[in-house]
């Protein structure tokens, strides 16, 4: 290649580059590494359908291996009609990788439920289930709930380690 040759592509590369900064430079996209409110999921712990809400709530936060995972799933009709609507609940666990780890865990499902409920103009019902799932140490609970429709996730959960094993390994 003859040094003209190379000094005309330096400065195609050079001017390429400047048009390139100019342009995208001043703008502001809104990607920060100093965000301290970043959420990974965005649970909403209600689920509309067919005109009714339905909410889900654990009877704990955080649950320790071994443990019941038990839930309340509560129904209200707000319109001035009677609705027949049917729910999934369905229960997903995954592994909490190791932090040397470089492959991702993915959850698998391992309990589901579905529910039918007749509700009147302005009733509520409640029903509570014990998902029959082993809960085993150092898993994530998603809880989902479905209709045909749309899915939307309720709830995730941390299983810890038994007190009691905790403290036996550690002697």
């Amino acid at each position: 290649m003859r040094v003209q040759t190379v000094f005309e592509v330096g400065v195609v590369a050079a001017a390429t580059m400047i048009f390139t900064l100019s342009v995208i430079g001043p703008w502001n996209i809104g990607v920060s590494d100093e965000s301290k409110n970043i959420v990974p999921r965005i649970l909403r712990p209600t689920f509309p359908s067919q005109g009714c809400t339905f909410s889900l709530k654990t009877e704990k936060t955080q649950y320790q291996a071994g443990e019941p995972l038990t839930m309340e799933l509560k129904a209200v009709n707000p319109t001035k009609n009677a609705v027949n609507a049917t729910v999934w609940v369905v229960v997903s666990s995954a592994k909490v990788p190791s932090p040397m780890s470089r492959g991702m865990t993915f959850p698998r499902p391992t309990w589901s439920k579905s529910w039918s409920v007749a509700l009147t103009p302005g009733e509520t019902k409640t029903a509570k289930f014990v998902a029959d799932v082993k809960l085993t140490a150092d898993q994530n609970i998603s809880i989902a709930m479905s209709d045909k429709e749309q899915t939307v996730m309720v709830k995730e959960l941390p299983v810890l380690r038994d007190r009691a094993a905790t403290k036996d390994a550690a002697r």
